[in-house]
C-alpha cells in the first residue's frame, strides 16, 4: 500500500507539474521557505541533529555521524567536516570546466554555447532549436529545451530567478561545497546519442581508483540505475531505482576508466560522471555527496561495504 500511495503520488505530481508548471514551481518553493531559513541559520550543532533527522527519516536507520562506518553516513560527515575549496571548485559547473582542459583536455567537455548571469541576458533568437541551461552552483538545476517554439518564458524566468537567488548548500541538506560558489548559467549544446537517449556512467572512486560504474539510463522516462565492476559484470545489488536487463558495454569502457583515475586522483572518494555519445565521451560532473547520503542501497549490506572502503 505505501508502495502504491508513493508510486501514485509521484505519478500526480508529475501531472500537475505539466499542467500547471508555473504554480506547481511557486508552491514548492514556499513550502520550501521556512526549513530553508531554517538551514541557513543554523550553528553547527543544529546541523547535526538535522541531519540525524533527516537521515533517520530517509535511510530509517540512527546516524552515527561521530564515528560513521556506513557509505551514507561518511557523506553526512564530510558534509559538515570535510569539503575543501578544492571541492567547491569542481563542483562549480563553469569553474571545472578549466580544470578539465588541463588534466583530461578540452574535447572532453560538453559544447558550451554562452554563459549567462539572468534570463534577461539570453538571446533565444541566436540559440539552436534545441539546448540546455544549467545552473553551475547546484544539482539538478538545469532547464532541457527540446523545441525552442515550445518555450515557456514565464517559467524559465521563473525557475533562473529562483535558483540565482537560493544557495543550494541549504537548499539540499548541507551539501556545503556548494556554498561559496557564485551563481551563473551555462547554456549548452543538447547532446543525445543515435537512439535519442543519453546514458549517464557514474563511476565511484576511492583513493584515486574506479571501483564500480553505475549507468542511469531513462531518466526522464523510466529511470532506471544498474551496477557494474571495472570488468563490467552486473552487480547484484542497486540503489533507490530498479536494475536495467541488459547494457551494452560501451567500445571505449577502458578508455572511460582511464579518465575516471586521472580525474578523482587525490581524493578519497568522489564520483566521476561520463557521457558516453556513439562513442564520443563527454565529462559531466564531479560529484563528491553522492545522492546527498539520503539514498539507499538494495540490499541494505553495500551501504556497509561501501563504506568500508572509503577512508575518511
Amino acid at each position: 500500500m505505501e508502495l502504491y500511495k508513493s508510486v501514485w503520488g509521484a505519478m500526480m505530481r508529475k501531472i500537475l507539474k505539466k499542467i500547471f508548471p508555473i504554480i506547481c514551481f511557486r508552491l514548492d518553493k514556499l513550502m520550501r521557505v521556512k526549513k530553508y531559513n531554517r538551514y541557513k541559520n543554523s550553528s553547527l550543532e543544529e546541523k547535526r541533529e538535522i541531519l540525524k533527522i533527516e537521515y533517520y527519516k530517509n535511510m530509517g536507520k540512527e546516524l552515527q555521524i561521530d564515528n560513521p562506518k556506513r557509505y551514507t553516513e561518511k557523506i553526512q560527515w564530510l558534509k559538515l567536516y570535510g569539503v575543501d575549496q578544492r571541492m567547491s571548485n569542481l563542483s562549480d559547473k563553469f569553474a571545472v570546466r578549466e580544470w578539465i582542459k588541463s588534466t583530461i583536455g578540452e574535447d572532453y567537455l560538453l559544447p558550451l554555447i554562452t554563459i549567462v548571469n539572468a534570463y534577461e541576458e539570453i538571446k533565444f533568437d541566436k540559440l539552436p532549436n534545441q539546448f540546455v541551461i544549467k545552473s553551475n552552483n547546484s544539482s539538478g538545476w538545469n532547464i532541457i529545451v527540446k523545441n525552442k517554439k515550445k518555450i515557456n518564458h514565464k517559467l524559465i524566468r521563473t525557475k533562473m530567478d529562483y535558483w540565482k537567488n537560493t544557495n543550494y548548500a541549504y537548499y539540499s541538506t548541507f551539501e556545503m561545497q556548494y556554498e561559496t560558489i557564485m551563481p551563473v548559467f551555462l547554456i549548452e549544446e543538447l547532446i543525445n546519442d543515435s537512439n535519442g537517449e543519453l546514458n549517464d556512467y557514474k563511476f565511484l572512486c576511492f583513493d584515486g581508483n574506479p571501483v564500480y560504474c553505475w549507468v542511469d539510463t531513462g531518466r526522464f522516462s523510466e529511470h532506471k540505475r544498474t551496477f557494474f565492476d571495472m570488468n563490467w559484470e552486473k552487480q547484484e545489488w542497486g540503489q533507490t531505482y530498479p536494475l536495467e536487463d541488459s547494457i551494452e558495454k560501451p567500445k571505449n569502457f577502458e578508455k572511460m576508466i582511464t579518465l575516471a583515475r586521472k580525474l578523482s586522483y587525490g581524493f578519497k572518494q568522489v564520483r566521476v560522471d561520463l557521457y558516453n555519445v556513439d562513442g564520443k565521451i563527454y565529462f559531466g560532473e564531479m560529484t563528491f555527496t553522492n545522492g546527498n547520503g539520503f539514498e539507499k542501497f538494495i540490499p541494505d549490506k553495500y551501504d556497509e561495504i561501501l563504506g568500508e572502503m572509503w577512508t575518511l
